[in-house]
């Protein structure tokens, strides 16, 4: 097997409490997603599914400003069509990128 590492273009959240999805399209044969949370950002981000809420902390992880999450891996593929973004600050944003088999 061999896999290949890929990025996303930059998640922003235009409104606080709305979460954003990470990929509107599949991509197939994700093994590993990694979200970042760019030092420039007001505030921290929160990556969960389409319920995750970062004022309440709801449905997902807090990824502080400067550091990342890693997703994996997994005993299946990861499906980045179920992976959103939610930040407290309007304007904040996420960088995803992700390992896919090839």
């Amino acid at each position: 097997m061999s896999a290949v590492l890929k990025a996303l273009p930059i998640v922003t959240v235009t409104t606080s409490g709305t979460a954003v999805v990470v990929s509107a399209t599949p991509i197939q044969n994700v093994l590993e997603v990694y979200i970042s949370c760019p030092a420039a950002n007001t505030g921290n981000i929160q990556a969960g599914d389409s319920t995750v809420e970062a004022a309440s902390g709801l449905a997902g992880a807090e990824i502080a400003k400067g550091t990342s999450l890693k997703i994996g891996p997994c005993d299946e593929f990861i499906d980045l069509q179920n992976i959103y973004i939610d930040a407290l600050n309007n304007g904040d944003k996420a960088k995803i990128s992700y390992l896919v088999k090839v």
